[in-house]
């Protein structure tokens, strides 16, 4: 679950990865292929196309207190600190997964609808936490998966497509564990995986 037990509308790994290819294709991004400039992508698509303001603040701004970027769904505003957007420039795999997280939420919770009351004493799905949607999102959103077949290093796919590599290790584990890639030697991601599932979460 998010810190913060926010609960959204579950989404499956198959719900999120239809949600990514709606999403490239609304912002007139190729179908496949590595993502670049994700700067221009932010100015001249996300704020033209999907209508949201892009506001890039001074690190020490409270509204990016204790995280690196934030999206306030009700005023259509993400808000990202200056040195995320200096990294952004230089292709910093840590800012990207940062800018693509937003862009996971922008996509998958500007729906207030999407919101659910946390029942007292009941787990949530993992698929139900929009933090671990937009995480999926934001590395789903960032990889080529038929490229994605030709590795079966998740770091190497990591240092290919510049996604943060624990991240990638847990998009790896994850999908390893739908069928949809091959299964391979068990990762650090993989066990992390199945404790959360022998701790109740479902996805």
């Amino acid at each position: 679950m998010s810190k913060i037990g926010v609960v959204v509308a579950g989404r499956t790994i198959s719900e999120i990865h239809q949600a990514v290819v709606a999403s490239r294709k609304e912002l007139f991004m190729p179908e496949s292929g590595r993502l670049t400039n994700l700067e221009w992508l932010l100015e001249n698509r996300v704020q033209l196309i999907l209508g949201v303001q892009l506001d890039i603040v001074d690190d020490r701004d409270s509204s990016v207190a204790g995280v690196h970027a934030a999206y306030n769904y009700a005023e259509k505003v993400v808000r990202i600190r200056e040195s995320v957007m200096r990294k952004i420039r230089i292709d910093e795999p840590e800012a990207r997964f940062t800018v693509c997280h937003e862009i996971g939420h922008i996509c998958l919770h500007s729906n207030p609808d999407f919101f659910r009351q946390v029942l007292p004493n009941h787990l949530p799905k993992k698929i139900c936490d929009p933090e671990w949607q937009a995480d999926f999102f934001a590395v789903d959103f960032q990889v080529d998966r038929e490229l994605l077949k030709q590795y079966d290093d998740p770091i190497k796919a990591a240092h290919y497509f510049q996604v943060p590599i624990w991240e990638m290790q847990l998009y790896f584990a994850q999908l390893k564990a739908q069928g949809v890639l091959a299964s391979g030697a068990m990762t650090q991601a993989d066990k992390c995986y199945e404790a959360a599932i022998q701790e109740g979460f479902e996805f």
